[in-house]
């Protein structure tokens, strides 16, 4: 359902970014060649790259999630989702679209979720491994 290319250890972010536009050229070339633009989309992070099914994503396993708890009989009053990606935003539509309680604590650089709302995101001020121990300390 999906594929992702990731920085390599050692390799910095700017190094990375120089490469990621090159790759996301070919990456849409090669859907458009073979067809498959509305069957994958392409997901371009902070330091990686996916090439993502349509049809499933964040949003489905938020749902697939909640259907075990509910086989568990688990009910939490609230959930809490992390990410760093536009495409980690589904969890909370699809906790918010399910009426659930939840918070989206995003720990990647605010201009990933242009165009979406903010209602029940919390943005940390450090970025990825850094903020979400940020919030983990301060919750």
């Amino acid at each position: 359902t999906m594929l992702a290319t990731e920085l390599r250890h050692g390799k910095t972010i700017p190094e990375f970014k120089n490469l990621q536009k090159l790759l996301l050229i070919e990456l849409q070339k090669l859907l458009y060649k073979n067809n498959l633009q509305d069957k994958f989309k392409i997901d371009a992070t902070r330091i990686a790259t996916d090439v993502e099914s349509v049809r499933v994503g964040k949003g489905y396993g938020v749902r697939k999630f909640l259907e075990l708890l509910e086989i568990k009989n688990l009910k939490p009053d609230m959930f809490i989702a992390f990410g760093d990606s536009s495409s980690d935003y589904a969890m909370l539509e699809e906790l918010q679209l399910l009426n659930k309680k939840a918070k989206f604590v995003f720990v990647g650089e605010k201009e990933r979720l242009v165009n979406k709302s903010t209602s029940g995101i919390i943005f940390t001020k450090q970025l990825t491994d850094i903020g979400t121990l940020e919030f983990l300390q301060n919750e």
